[in-house]
């Protein structure tokens, strides 16, 4: 009993240390507008992917005004942020997840190729946390596409919506359980390697 309690307190020290790190990353302007500008490409990215077909029609469209189009596409995005089920619940999760991750890894590669040899010796770390996003993203671009995939036919068959919801809301929650493996192994990569020491409050 006594060991485990060790091994969960060991677990809670170094996921606060991985979130104090992160904080004091994103509490810097520039990498704080990176965040942003990050989180919008996911969301976009999340949007568009399975609907640039749509999107395509809409822009293109003779018979739709300037005003019109660009009413379609800032409700994509205020739809985005329209939390009613657990897929949106767990997309933005993951969107936010992701962009954070992207901003460690880009204030990583900055503040870290600063320092002579910090990239040579690291490389081969930075293509495994590289690759991790890759794997994190794969499974949020499936969720879409099984979306897509279900067609139509997922609006008339109450069994197929709800089988739907739960294979697209298994496949973002993957992606979180990823996304956070990753931005822990991120973290410990910066503080271990002298670039940034975590300040409790």
């Amino acid at each position: 009993m006594t060991q485990l309690l060790y091994k969960f307190g060991n677990v809670c020290r170094k996921a606060m240390k991985s979130y104090y790190t992160t904080k004091q990353i994103l509490k810097q302007r520039r990498y704080f507008l990176s965040f942003l500008l990050l989180w919008f490409i996911t969301i976009s990215v999340l949007l568009w992917l399975v609907n640039i077909n749509l999107l395509a029609f809409i822009l293109t469209s003779p018979v739709l005004t300037l005003a019109d189009k660009l009413d379609f596409i800032f409700d994509a995005y205020i739809n985005f942020f329209t939390i009613n089920n657990p897929i949106n619940l767990s997309r933005f999760i993951f969107s936010v997840l992701l962009a954070i991750n992207l901003t460690l890894l880009v204030f990583l590669w900055q503040v870290g190729s600063q320092r002579l040899g910090f990239v040579k010796s690291n490389s081969g770390a930075l293509v495994v946390i590289i690759g991790s996003n890759c794997v994190a993203c794969g499974t949020s671009i499936v969720a879409p596409l099984v979306t897509a995939i279900a067609g139509s036919g997922a609006y008339f068959s109450a069994e197929r919506f709800a089988a739907t919801q739960l294979i697209v809301t298994a496949a973002n929650i993957l992606g979180i359980v990823l996304i956070v493996w990753s931005i822990k192994g991120i973290a410990r990569r910066i503080v271990s390697s002298g670039l940034l020491t975590p300040k409790a409050l």
